[in-house]
């Protein structure tokens, strides 16, 4: 059996995590955005390495769905219920595995020398640079940041942050199905760092962008899981044990 997810070798959400927590609750009307990223934390089973086109789907704070375009159709992620999961095939059955308790095994995962009481970094500082850019139609403020990756290598880029609503729903939704993986306890450092009044991602420097973005509302069948949620604990002890 493959499972859906496999790390690369930084477990690192890079920057995207910093505005986890920090959005304020909102009464979210659900929408679709298509986001590309350079620079993946994790790889999904059956996506190929480099660029990645994500879509997602959300309903609320609370409800989200993730497909890669390069992993097929059988292959996405679900948060609702205060959980994440993954969905994958396996000789044409669908197979669910509940992602709880992902934020121990990537603190398992890390690099000699990492950080485990930060184990996807933490953001240095973050300054206004009085720019504008607009990306996906929509107009964002540029801000240096600079972060320190988990192996403690310190980096540096620019992000646009925007308080369009919709880009702060969307960014709501994908960094609380983040926290509802790894635990909320790993992104809390960040609480502090980030504008307050600019809280939608639109971009962070080459690795990741919004392509295109929308308020709709989706139809609940796609927030339905296809199976029995799996465990991914017992899942991995059972592999261990089999590797023994």
């Amino acid at each position: 059996m493959k499972t859906l997810i496999t790390f690369t070798s930084k477990a690192k959400f890079l920057p995207l995590a910093a505005l986890s927590l920090l959005l304020p609750t909102l009464a979210l009307a659900g929408g679709k955005a298509t986001l590309v990223t350079t620079d993946q934390p994790m790889q999904m089973e059956g996506q190929a390495r480099g660029p990645s086109t994500m879509t997602l789907t959300w309903r609320d704070a609370k409800t989200l769905r993730m497909d890669v375009s390069e992993a097929g159709g059988g292959t996405y992620l679900i948060m609702r219920d205060g959980k994440t999961y993954s969905v994958s095939q396996n000789n044409g059955q669908p197979i669910v595995m509940d992602m709880s308790a992902m934020g121990g095994l990537v603190k398992s995962m890390l690099p000699k020398g990492g950080d485990r009481d930060h184990p996807f970094g933490s953001i240095d500082s973050i300054k206004d640079t009085n720019t504008k850019e607009t990306v996906a139609g929509i107009e964002g403020k540029v801000y240096q940041m600079q972060w320190t990756d988990p192996d403690g290598s310190k980096q540096a880029g620019e992000a646009v942050l925007t308080d369009d609503p919709v880009v702060v729903e969307m960014t709501h939704a994908y960094l609380g199905a983040m926290s509802a993986m790894v635990g909320d306890e790993y992104t809390r450092v960040y609480q502090d760092a980030m504008p307050k009044d600019n809280k939608g991602l639109l971009k962070v420097g080459e690795q990741f962008y919004v392509e295109s973005i929308s308020s709709a509302e989706p139809p609940a069948s796609s927030f339905e899981l296809p199976a029995e949620p799996m465990d991914m604990r017992n899942l991995m002890e059972q592999m261990g044990k089999m590797a023994q």
